[in-house]
């Protein structure tokens, strides 16, 4: 089975899980990524593109 491309974390200020704790979801598109994380709002999220290894951040979610 291959991975999916993108990984969402999610977390709050007050109480953040810690790395694959805060992870909420996989998804093959960054569309996916981000529809899911604009529809489960939280403090902070950050989406990790696994093939770039880089954090694409908050992406324009409106989150600092």
């Amino acid at each position: 089975m291959k991975p999916k491309r993108y990984l969402v974390f999610q977390y709050e200020d007050y109480y953040p899980s810690g790395g694959w704790g805060d992870l909420q979801g996989s998804f093959d598109t960054l569309e996916e990524a981000r529809a899911f994380a604009q529809e489960n709002r939280h403090d902070n999220t950050d989406i990790i593109d696994l093939e770039t290894g880089e954090d694409l951040g908050t992406l324009g979610l409106g989150q600092g």
